[in-house]
């Protein structure tokens, strides 16, 4: 099957469109593409235009955030974790975890470190994941580590600090990573599925990109473009989990530009039986939201929401 559409962005629920606007355009260094939030969504793009960074769209919010953990979710790339974090709650983000390396040694997951994680909440109770690449040397450092035993979270990113290179040529989808004040760029879009063969079909199918293999094929699977390994990264994280809420509210999805809306929700209804509803033109949103445009709201097999939107010569 040939691809339905191409990744345009990600849509992120809010309960306040002023403060959400303010957070996340403050957060990722992404303006806002008109101001005031009359319309009820707001665009956020990258400044310098390029096809491969997806925008921002923050939607107004019709049911509030649960304490049950978001089945969708954004990732940002910082170029310093422990800045990144004072930063987003100085904006008015929560920390929700204790940073540490992923996999960190000698837990049960296995394999070796590649990144530094840890996960926060927006001002409004949506997850989202700080995520940052970790260099050669520091992996190397690791596992050597390694060797003389177990450690806590702390004791093994401080041996990742000690070997950084702390290098000005970061990149993320291929273009360097900017300086600024903010949290972090935006990376990658991650959803919750049950079955990740199922997903991978699905979802390389609907956006157009490769799989690319993974260190935990049983755990997480990617879809997009691999760069090189010490600079990739990707637009669609699966996180394979045992058991999804079907009634949990979807408060964040991916959008999808397509040429031909009717021939794209065909497509979508044969790979899963999922188009939802039919939306119509509404001219009040901002420029560039997807909710502008035609478009179709669909769900993927295991009932993440995602946003096939016409793209209009």
């Amino acid at each position: 099957m040939r691809a339905i559409g191409r990744t345009r962005g990600f849509t992120l629920d809010v309960d306040d469109l002023d403060v959400g606007a303010e957070f996340w355009s403050l957060a990722t260094g992404m303006p806002i593409s008109r101001p005031g939030c009359a319309a009820g969504c707001v665009v956020l793009r990258n400044p310098v235009p390029d096809p491969r960074i997806p925008q921002l769209t923050l939607r107004r919010a019709t049911i509030t955030k649960t304490a049950e953990v978001n089945h969708a979710h954004i990732d940002l790339t910082p170029r310093e974790h422990d800045a990144a974090i004072a930063r987003a709650i100085e904006l008015g983000a929560r920390r929700k975890t204790t940073p540490t390396v992923y996999p960190r040694p000698h837990s049960p997951i296995g394999g070796r470190p590649l990144i530094e994680w840890s996960v926060l909440e927006d001002p409004f109770g949506n997850e989202f994941c700080l995520v940052r690449d970790l260099e050669r040397a520091e992996r190397e450092a690791l596992q050597r580590a390694a060797e003389n035993g177990d450690g806590d979270d702390e004791h093994w990113r401080s041996v990742a600090r000690e070997a950084r290179q702390w290098n000005d040529d970061e990149y993320l989808f291929g273009v360097p990573l900017p300086d600024f004040e903010g949290v972090g760029s935006l990376r990658n879009f991650a959803v919750d599925v049950e079955d990740i063969p199922v997903a991978l079909h699905f979802w390389s199918a609907a956006i157009g990109q490769p799989v690319i293999g993974s260190d935990w094929p049983n755990r997480y699977a990617y879809v997009g473009e691999e760069h090189e390994p010490d600079h990739w990264s990707c637009h669609l994280i699966l996180h394979g989990i045992k058991r999804r809420n079907p009634d949990l509210p979807c408060r964040a999805h991916l959008d999808i530009d397509v040429e031909d809306l009717h021939t794209a929700a065909a497509q979508i209804e044969f790979l899963c039986d999922g188009v939802i509803e039919r939306r119509d033109h509404n001219a009040e949103h901002a420029p560039g939201c997807p909710h502008a445009a035609p478009h179709v709201r669909a769900k993927d097999p295991f009932g993440n929401e995602l946003c096939l939107v016409l793209v209009e010569n």
